[in-house]
Protein backbone atom coordinates (compact mmCIF):
# COMPACT_ATOMS: atom_id res chain seq x y z
CA UNK A 1 0.00 0.00 0.00
CA UNK A 2 1.51 3.43 -1.09
CA UNK A 3 1.42 7.12 0.45
CA UNK A 4 2.93 9.25 -1.86
CA UNK A 5 2.38 12.99 -2.21
CA UNK A 6 3.41 14.71 -5.06
CA UNK A 7 3.25 18.55 -5.49
CA UNK A 8 3.75 20.56 -8.74
CA UNK A 9 4.01 24.16 -9.25
CA UNK A 10 3.13 25.78 -12.35
CA UNK A 11 3.95 29.81 -13.14
CA UNK A 12 1.32 31.97 -14.00
CA UNK A 13 2.67 35.35 -13.90
CA UNK A 14 2.33 38.21 -11.88
CA UNK A 15 4.03 36.60 -8.56
CA UNK A 16 1.13 33.63 -9.16
CA UNK A 17 1.76 30.30 -9.58
CA UNK A 18 -1.00 26.97 -10.23
CA UNK A 19 -0.33 24.60 -7.54
CA UNK A 20 -1.20 20.55 -8.68
CA UNK A 21 -1.04 17.98 -5.21
CA UNK A 22 -1.49 14.43 -6.68
CA UNK A 23 -1.91 12.07 -3.48
CA UNK A 24 -2.01 8.34 -4.44
CA UNK A 25 -3.11 6.68 -1.29
CA UNK A 26 -4.83 2.86 -1.41
CA UNK A 27 -3.93 3.51 -5.17
CA UNK A 28 -6.84 6.05 -5.35
CA UNK A 29 -5.37 9.27 -6.75
CA UNK A 30 -6.81 12.48 -6.00
CA UNK A 31 -6.04 15.65 -7.42
CA UNK A 32 -5.86 19.54 -6.00
CA UNK A 33 -5.87 22.18 -7.55
CA UNK A 34 -4.88 25.62 -6.13
CA UNK A 35 -3.82 28.79 -6.37
CA UNK A 36 -0.84 30.14 -4.91
CA UNK A 37 -0.23 33.87 -4.35
CA UNK A 38 3.26 36.00 -4.20
CA UNK A 39 3.76 34.92 -1.00
CA UNK A 40 3.44 31.00 -0.83
CA UNK A 41 -0.19 31.12 0.64
CA UNK A 42 -2.83 28.23 -0.89
CA UNK A 43 -6.06 28.20 -0.64
CA UNK A 44 -7.96 25.38 -1.01
CA UNK A 45 -11.19 25.68 0.38
CA UNK A 46 -12.95 22.85 2.04
CA UNK A 47 -14.19 19.55 1.09
CA UNK A 48 -16.65 19.92 -1.17
CA UNK A 49 -16.62 23.77 -1.85
CA UNK A 50 -13.87 24.93 -3.19
CA UNK A 51 -12.16 28.53 -3.17
CA UNK A 52 -12.81 30.73 -5.39
CA UNK A 53 -9.20 30.67 -6.72
CA UNK A 54 -9.64 27.05 -7.42
CA UNK A 55 -13.16 27.44 -8.85
CA UNK A 56 -11.50 30.27 -11.40
CA UNK A 57 -8.86 28.04 -12.18
CA UNK A 58 -10.80 24.77 -12.58
CA UNK A 59 -13.43 27.27 -14.88
CA UNK A 60 -16.40 26.54 -12.45
CA UNK A 61 -18.77 28.37 -10.31
CA UNK A 62 -21.49 26.24 -8.43
CA UNK A 63 -20.78 23.86 -11.12
CA UNK A 64 -21.45 25.75 -13.84
CA UNK A 65 -18.52 26.23 -16.55
CA UNK A 66 -17.09 29.92 -16.92
CA UNK A 67 -14.56 31.63 -18.86
CA UNK A 68 -10.83 31.41 -16.39
CA UNK A 69 -9.16 34.55 -15.94
CA UNK A 70 -6.22 33.18 -14.83
CA UNK A 71 -2.57 33.05 -16.44
CA UNK A 72 -2.38 34.35 -20.04
CA UNK A 73 0.05 37.20 -21.12
CA UNK A 74 -0.19 40.01 -23.55
CA UNK A 75 2.63 41.80 -25.58
CA UNK A 76 2.35 44.72 -28.26
CA UNK A 77 3.85 46.84 -30.56
CA UNK A 78 2.79 50.71 -31.42
CA UNK A 79 4.29 52.36 -34.63
CA UNK A 80 3.39 55.37 -36.81
CA UNK A 81 2.45 54.82 -41.04
CA UNK A 82 4.50 57.45 -43.06
CA UNK A 83 3.29 60.98 -42.98
CA UNK A 84 1.31 61.33 -46.07
CA UNK A 85 -2.31 60.69 -47.15
CA UNK A 86 -1.44 58.64 -50.26
CA UNK A 87 -4.42 56.32 -50.80
CA UNK A 88 -3.88 52.78 -50.01
CA UNK A 89 -5.50 51.06 -53.55
CA UNK A 90 -5.88 47.57 -51.52
CA UNK A 91 -3.45 44.28 -50.86
CA UNK A 92 -0.75 46.84 -49.97
CA UNK A 93 1.57 47.13 -47.40
CA UNK A 94 1.02 48.96 -44.29
CA UNK A 95 4.64 49.58 -42.75
CA UNK A 96 6.05 51.85 -40.34
CA UNK A 97 7.54 55.14 -41.46
CA UNK A 98 11.47 54.20 -42.67
CA UNK A 99 10.63 50.49 -43.48
CA UNK A 100 12.66 49.33 -46.58
CA UNK A 101 12.67 45.57 -46.76
CA UNK A 102 16.37 44.86 -45.92
CA UNK A 103 17.08 46.73 -42.17
CA UNK A 104 13.36 47.14 -40.56
CA UNK A 105 11.34 44.89 -38.48
CA UNK A 106 8.03 45.04 -36.72
CA UNK A 107 7.90 42.54 -33.76
CA UNK A 108 6.25 41.47 -30.60
CA UNK A 109 8.81 40.55 -27.66
CA UNK A 110 8.45 38.05 -25.59
CA UNK A 111 5.86 35.91 -27.68
CA UNK A 112 7.92 32.96 -26.84
CA UNK A 113 9.57 31.59 -23.38
CA UNK A 114 12.66 29.78 -25.23
CA UNK A 115 13.97 27.85 -28.23
CA UNK A 116 11.71 25.46 -29.54
CA UNK A 117 9.10 26.48 -27.19
CA UNK A 118 5.20 26.47 -28.66
CA UNK A 119 2.84 29.63 -27.94
CA UNK A 120 -1.14 30.29 -28.59
CA UNK A 121 -2.24 33.05 -29.89
CA UNK A 122 -5.84 33.54 -28.33
CA UNK A 123 -6.85 37.08 -28.65
CA UNK A 124 -5.57 39.78 -30.85
CA UNK A 125 -6.80 43.74 -31.11
CA UNK A 126 -5.31 46.74 -33.15
CA UNK A 127 -5.64 50.35 -32.77
CA UNK A 128 -6.03 52.55 -35.29
CA UNK A 129 -5.54 56.62 -34.09
CA UNK A 130 -8.89 57.85 -36.46
CA UNK A 131 -11.78 57.14 -36.84
CA UNK A 132 -12.98 57.32 -40.64
CA UNK A 133 -16.58 57.26 -41.88
CA UNK A 134 -15.29 54.19 -44.44
CA UNK A 135 -12.94 51.71 -42.14
CA UNK A 136 -10.71 50.05 -44.20
CA UNK A 137 -10.04 46.01 -42.99
CA UNK A 138 -6.78 44.57 -41.34
CA UNK A 139 -4.80 41.86 -42.19
CA UNK A 140 -1.30 40.39 -39.92
CA UNK A 141 0.84 37.90 -41.47
CA UNK A 142 2.99 36.60 -38.28
CA UNK A 143 6.65 34.50 -39.11
CA UNK A 144 8.43 33.28 -36.61
CA UNK A 145 11.12 33.28 -38.71
CA UNK A 146 13.11 36.59 -39.57
CA UNK A 147 11.26 39.08 -41.91
CA UNK A 148 11.64 42.61 -42.62
CA UNK A 149 9.04 45.21 -42.81
CA UNK A 150 8.68 46.01 -47.03
CA UNK A 151 8.03 49.64 -47.65
CA UNK A 152 4.00 51.17 -46.86
CA UNK A 153 2.28 50.42 -49.67
CA UNK A 154 3.86 48.22 -51.72
CA UNK A 155 3.03 44.40 -52.91
CA UNK A 156 3.88 41.93 -50.41
CA UNK A 157 6.50 39.90 -51.53
CA UNK A 158 9.08 37.29 -50.04
CA UNK A 159 12.42 36.81 -50.57
CA UNK A 160 13.90 33.50 -51.73
CA UNK A 161 15.35 33.13 -48.35
CA UNK A 162 12.45 34.09 -46.38
CA UNK A 163 10.15 31.98 -48.39
CA UNK A 164 12.53 28.73 -48.05
CA UNK A 165 11.72 29.64 -43.90
CA UNK A 166 9.10 28.95 -42.18
CA UNK A 167 6.19 30.77 -43.54
CA UNK A 168 3.99 33.08 -41.51
CA UNK A 169 0.39 32.47 -40.46
CA UNK A 170 -2.75 35.17 -42.19
CA UNK A 171 -5.21 36.37 -39.50
CA UNK A 172 -7.33 38.74 -41.35
CA UNK A 173 -9.65 41.68 -39.57
CA UNK A 174 -12.35 42.93 -41.67
CA UNK A 175 -13.36 46.36 -40.92
CA UNK A 176 -16.64 44.25 -39.10
CA UNK A 177 -14.70 43.61 -36.48
CA UNK A 178 -14.89 47.04 -35.31
CA UNK A 179 -16.27 46.66 -31.94
CA UNK A 180 -15.64 49.75 -30.06
CA UNK A 181 -14.41 53.92 -30.52
CA UNK A 182 -12.29 54.81 -27.07
CA UNK A 183 -15.35 57.46 -26.06
CA UNK A 184 -13.42 60.15 -28.18
CA UNK A 185 -14.83 59.08 -31.36
CA UNK A 186 -11.47 59.95 -32.96
CA UNK A 187 -10.20 56.09 -32.84
CA UNK A 188 -10.69 52.77 -34.20
CA UNK A 189 -10.39 49.29 -32.48
CA UNK A 190 -10.62 46.17 -34.19
CA UNK A 191 -10.76 43.18 -32.53
CA UNK A 192 -11.58 39.61 -34.42
CA UNK A 193 -12.92 36.65 -33.38
CA UNK A 194 -10.71 33.37 -34.62
CA UNK A 195 -10.03 29.92 -33.47
CA UNK A 196 -6.58 29.71 -31.32
CA UNK A 197 -3.56 29.87 -33.49
CA UNK A 198 -0.48 27.39 -32.47
CA UNK A 199 3.00 28.58 -33.10
CA UNK A 200 6.57 26.62 -32.94
CA UNK A 201 9.77 28.70 -32.06
CA UNK A 202 12.06 27.77 -34.64
CA UNK A 203 14.77 30.15 -33.63
CA UNK A 204 16.93 31.32 -30.46
CA UNK A 205 14.68 34.22 -29.34
CA UNK A 206 11.07 34.85 -27.87
CA UNK A 207 10.18 36.97 -31.06
CA UNK A 208 7.78 36.95 -33.87
CA UNK A 209 7.37 39.11 -37.12
CA UNK A 210 4.73 40.97 -38.11
CA UNK A 211 3.73 42.71 -41.59
CA UNK A 212 0.20 44.18 -41.93
CA UNK A 213 -1.31 44.16 -44.57
CA UNK A 214 -4.22 46.57 -45.85
CA UNK A 215 -6.57 44.26 -48.27
CA UNK A 216 -9.15 47.08 -49.17
CA UNK A 217 -8.95 50.70 -50.86
CA UNK A 218 -8.07 53.42 -47.76
CA UNK A 219 -7.68 57.07 -47.87
CA UNK A 220 -5.75 57.59 -44.59
CA UNK A 221 -5.15 60.50 -42.59
CA UNK A 222 -1.12 61.68 -42.40
CA UNK A 223 0.75 60.00 -39.52
CA UNK A 224 -1.45 57.20 -38.74
CA UNK A 225 -0.69 55.31 -35.41
CA UNK A 226 -1.69 51.77 -34.93
CA UNK A 227 -0.81 49.49 -31.75
CA UNK A 228 -0.69 45.94 -32.28
CA UNK A 229 -1.75 43.73 -28.80
CA UNK A 230 -2.05 40.07 -28.42
CA UNK A 231 -2.81 37.67 -26.23
CA UNK A 232 -1.49 34.43 -25.99
CA UNK A 233 -0.83 31.36 -23.06
CA UNK A 234 2.55 29.07 -23.52
CA UNK A 235 1.67 25.66 -23.91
Amino acid sequence: MSNNIQTNNIQLGNGRNLQTTTKDANENQILLVSEVNASGTATYGTAGSPSTAVQTIQGITSGTPVTSTSGGNITSVEFNRPANTTAYTGNQTLSPAGSDGSSTTLTLSNFFLLNGGTTILTDLSVHMSSNPGTKPGLGLLIYTNFVNTVADQTAFTLSKANFKAPLGKYVDIPASCVVTQDGTATTTFYQPSFSPITFTNKNNNTLVYLQPIIPTSFTPTSSLTFVIQAGFLYA
